[in-house]
């Protein structure tokens, strides 16, 4: 997200939870949520809610694809 708004690293404070498996308290809520709603990270493929899974590994296809989408690089 850093990335994405460059020089701005304010959050906004939630107000209602997206995902079952975070609690607003968490210490990543916010950047879990925000990075969501930029379109950065897909939730869990699971349902009926949305679920977050921070305990799941990372993947580097994944993780190259948040950095092109944070950096604004186009594919080709």
């Amino acid at each position: 997200m850093r990335m994405l708004n460059r020089a701005s690293d304010s959050l906004p404070d939630l107000a209602q939870k997206i995902f079952e498996d975070v609690s607003l308290e968490a210490w990543y809520a916010q950047w879990a949520y925000v990075a969501y709603d930029a379109g950065l990270i897909p939730a869990c493929p699971t349902s009926p809610e949305l679920r977050f899974c921070p305990n799941d590994s990372l993947t580097r296809g994944l993780a190259a694809c948040v950095m092109v989408q944070a950096s604004l690089l186009t594919l080709p």
